[in-house]
Order: structure tokens, then C-alpha cells, then sequence
């Protein structure tokens, strides 16, 4: 397989809440998709996509663990993403890749919601939307789009592991990728 000549790294966070997870239209591609951007310099992939969770919702957000932390201190340890992508990206000029480490987060203060009327591109999905593949238009008048196969399966996990963290999912005996222990 041959390398690409540019990757850039970057991070993304699925919002969940209850029954739902939040995705925004992203102009340029035409497509409903989470947030997130390339990681800063000095900057470590958590601290990325709760950063950018934060700029473009709102809305402070906590990291969902997958793994447990080992028993040590030294060197730190970071949560690892659920998942790794790789997508084909463009700047307009340069085709790149993005190497994508996906997480899933849920809202630090379980009462913050986006300010949706400030930013008309954000909605929240449904499961039963993403699952049915739901087309969905962002304003009048344009037409509606299916948000692509991998956001909605990864919204859906997102939205069965929020289920699972949350006191109810684990008093249910569910881990946190939403399975019965």
C-alpha cells in the first residue's frame, strides 16, 4: 500500500446524550459530521477534541474511558480513542489524508446544551434516525442528506456507550461499550 505524501492528525468527538448525539453540517464537504480538527502542537488528542467540542458546541465535555487506566502514574496516561480512522481530505489545493482518532463524549454538566439558534448547522440525531439512515436537510430549502455510514454507526455506538456510562447503564450491569458485563 503506498503512502500518501501528506497526513495530518487529527481528533474527533461524538457528542452523546440520552437517545441522541449532536453533528453539525460541515459546509465545505456538504456533510453532517462530529467535531473535531487537526491536534496543536503540544497538544495531546484528548485535549484536542475536548477543545474543539468546547469551540464549536459550547458545550465542556468529559472524555468516555474504553480502557481502564493501568496501576501506575509515570509515565501519564491518556484515555485511548474508540476507534482509528483514515480519511481522504482536501484543503481546497492538496489532497491529504486525515488519521482520525475518534472518541466519544458526553457533556460535563449533564444540564449544557448548544446554543442551536446561535449556530444553525448543529442538530441533534436521533438512534432511530441514524439507524434508519434519515435524511436530513440543514435550512430550507436545501436539500436533505444522509449523514455517511461511518458517522452514523459511530453515533450510534457513541450513543449505547453514554447509555452505559451513566448511573442507569450501570446499575443495568451494561460495560461501557454498552454490552452486559
Amino acid at each position: 500500500m503506498s503512502q500518501p505524501s501528506l497526513r495530518h492528525l487529527t481528533a474527533t468527538g461524538f457528542i452523546a446524550r440520552g437517545n441522541r448525539t449532536l453533528l453539525h453540517w460541515h459546509r465545505k464537504n456538504q456533510l453532517w459530521l462530529p467535531f473535531g480538527g487537526h491536534i496543536e502542537p503540544g497538544e495531546d488528542p484528548v485535549q484536542c477534541v475536548l477543545r474543539e467540542a468546547e469551540e464549536e458546541t459550547g458545550i465542556v465535555c468529559r472524555v468516555l474511558h474504553r480502557a481502564p487506566e493501568l496501576d501506575f502514574s509515570d509515565p501519564p496516561q491518556i484515555p485511548p480513542p474508540f476507534t482509528i480512522l483514515v480519511e481522504q481530505a482536501s484543503d481546497g489545493q492538496m489532497r491529504h489524508e486525515h488519521v482520525d482518532l475518534i472518541y466519544f463524549l458526553v457533556p460535563a454538566d449533564p444540564a449544557s446544551e448548544p446554543d442551536l439558534t446561535r449556530d444553525g448547522t448543529m442538530r441533534w440525531f436521533t438512534r432511530e434516525e441514524l439507524e434508519a439512515g434519515a435524511a436530513v436537510s440543514v435550512s430550507e430549502g436545501q436539500p436533505p442528506v444522509v449523514p455517511p455510514l461511518d458517522v452514523r454507526e459511530l453515533g450510534v455506538a457513541a450513543i449505547v456507550a453514554a447509555k452505559a456510562a451513566s448511573p442507569a447503564g450501570r446499575s443495568a450491569g451494561r460495560d461501557a461499550a454498552g454490552l452486559r458485563e
